[in-house]
C-alpha cells in the first residue's frame, strides 16, 4: 500500500490479470492513481492498464515500449480515435479540471459524434480562450466549452452562460 500510494507510476511484469488483483484494493480514482503498466513475461507488450491519461500510463507504454522493441498497448477510446480528451488537454498544458463528471460527459459526447472537435475560439470583448465542442446530439441544444479562467473569472462567466451551456473549467 506504501509503495502504491507513493508511486507515480508501477510496472507488473506478469499477466494483467495478477496486476488487476494485486492493485484493486488500492485503487481510488482517475485523478490520484498511479500510472500502472503490465509487461508480459516475455516482454511482447507492454500495456497501459490504469491512468492511461492523467497517470501517464499511456506514455509510459509507449516509452517503454520503445526502449524494449515491444508492442505498445492502448486501449482509452480517446487515443485510438486520435481525439484530444479534456483530460489530456488539461494536462498537455498543466491546467486543473474543475469537474471530471463534466470532462467524462464531453468525452462522451466527443466520441459519439464522428465530426466532433475541439476547437479554440475567441470572443473580441473577452480575453479568455473557450474551447468550443458545439452541439450534442443527444441533447440537440447543449452546447459544451472548456474555458482557461481562474476563480475569479469564473463566476462572471457562470453567469454569462447561455441556456444548455455546460462549461468545463480550468486553471492553471
Amino acid at each position: 500500500e506504501s509503495i502504491f500510494s507513493a508511486s507515480d507510476a508501477l510496472l507488473f511484469f506478469c499477466a494483467s490479470g495478477i496486476t488487476v488483483r494485486m492493485a484493486a484494493p488500492f485503487l481510488k480514482d482517475k485523478t490520484s492513481d498511479p500510472a500502472i503498466l503490465v509487461i508480459g513475461e516475455d516482454g511482447r507488450f507492454v500495456i497501459s492498464l490504469v491512468s492511461g491519461h492523467l497517470g501517464g500510463a499511456n506514455r509510459y507504454a509507449l516509452w517503454t515500449a520503445e526502449l524494449l522493441h515491444a508492442q505498445p498497448v492502448i486501449t482509452t477510446a480517446t487515443d485510438g480515435r486520435n481525439m484530444a480528451a479534456p483530460d489530456v488537454w488539461a494536462q498537455k498544458y498543466r491546467l486543473s479540471i474543475s469537474d471530471m463528471k463534466l470532462a467524462k460527459r464531453m468525452t462522451s459526447y466527443l466520441l459519439n459524434r464522428s465530426d466532433a472537435s475541439l476547437k479554440e475560439t475567441e470572443e473580441a470583448e473577452s480575453p479568455l480562450k473557450k474551447t468550443e465542442a458545439s452541439e450534442s446530439p443527444l441533447q440537440p441544444n447543449k452546447k459544451y466549452y472548456i474555458c482557461i479562467a481562474d476563480k475569479d473569472q469564473q463566476e462572471k462567466i457562470r453567469e454569462d452562460a447561455g441556456p444548455g451551456e455546460e462549461i468545463l473549467f480550468m486553471e492553471p
